[in-house]
């Protein structure tokens, strides 16, 4: 079993919504969400409790952050987060801390997903600017 077939396959498939024009994200950061510990359902209001919990810790770690949701373009399933400037140890250990299975990073215009147990391969899912909308 390849390390990709570890995690959803829908992870690879995301798409992103962010809060800021394209040109005022940063050319590397990572995107952590708390929506869906492990892929557990939950409801709105444990995934938005969840949400709440990791903002307040960016802020207390005084990470610049904003709102980036990832979504499947497939069907209704969306997962609001924030992007991060934040090297990739530490948004691996703000998803394991949020009981994410894996994370994203973006470095220029390529998106990686890494998986949140060692080994932390990053895995290419596609250009930045072509996931974004």
């Amino acid at each position: 079993m390849s390390h990709i077939d570890e995690l959803n396959p829908a992870y690879s498939q995301a798409r992103f919504r962010a809060d800021l024009a394209p040109e005022g994200i940063a050319q590397s950061f990572c995107i952590v969400t708390a929506c869906f510990p492990f892929d557990e359902e939950v409801t709105v209001a444990e995934n938005e409790s969840f949400n709440r919990a990791l903002k307040a810790e960016l802020k207390k770690a005084d990470l610049v952050h904003f709102p980036v949701t990832g979504y499947s373009p497939d069907s209704d399933h969306e997962e609001p987060g924030y992007g991060i400037i934040c090297d990739r140890a530490i948004a691996i250990k703000l998803g394991q801390q949020f009981r994410q299975n894996a994370i994203f990073s973006v470095y220029g215009d390529t998106v990686h997903l890494i998986n949140c147990t060692p080994p932390h391969k990053d895995i290419p899912c596609g250009k930045w600017s072509d996931l974004l909308d």
